[in-house]
């Protein structure tokens, strides 16, 4: 399955986001293509406000590149509009068929790698202690930073957050994350019925 996958930063597009995806499609042989929500390289010109309008176009961007499928995630960042607008873009059959798993990360993406301590404790070397629900964490990045000044582990955000996602308890990240990881996980397993 040839996949365009869409987000905004580079803590998900270094590798986190692919491997969340390939753990959730295991069976799938994917070919996956990046790109930032933000890229140049798509004009918004289609009906529909804020990321609808995003969404929209990226689907149809995929569509005419010939892709099998879009996987687009995007930050919630205190805007609710943004989870409204996500569901509609990822329910319009009419603009078209491509098959789509669309998803917001409350409050952002990087609450995610915060759901399994046990992941936290193998990649940085530390024992890491449960952290409060990761959804209604204020500012989740800071505290992945911090987490991360605690160890001599030298790496990048992208790069920590590629080993969390490579050993993160998925049943855990869903239970944890059950507003925004939770739907998006149930979109992705919808694409192997293609």
């Amino acid at each position: 399955m040839r996949v365009l996958l869409v987000s905004e930063g580079a803590g998900e597009l270094g590798g986190a986001l692919e491997t969340l995806i390939r753990r959730l499609l295991p069976d799938v042989e994917l070919e996956v293509e990046t790109d930032r929500v933000a890229s140049r390289q798509v004009r918004i010109h289609m009906t529909g406000r804020g990321y609808l309008s995003r969404a929209r176009a990226w689907l149809r961007n995929a569509e005419i590149r010939g892709f099998d499928a879009l996987i687009l995630v995007i930050d919630r960042d205190e805007d609710s509009s943004r989870v409204k607008q996500i569901n509609e873009a990822q329910d319009d059959a009419k603009l078209t068929q491509l098959s789509r798993a669309l998803g917001v990360a409350i409050e952002k993406f990087d609450a995610w790698m915060l759901a399994d301590e046990g992941a936290l404790t193998t990649v940085l070397g530390y024992s890491v202690t449960c952290q409060p629900d990761p959804e209604s964490t204020r500012d989740p990045k800071q505290t992945v930073y911090e987490l991360r000044s605690q160890t001599s582990v030298d790496l990048s955000l992208p790069e920590l957050y590629a080993g969390v996602a490579d050993e993160i308890n998925l049943d855990l990240l869903e239970k944890r994350c059950r507003r925004g990881f939770g739907p998006f996980a149930e979109r992705v397993w919808a694409l192997r019925a293609g």
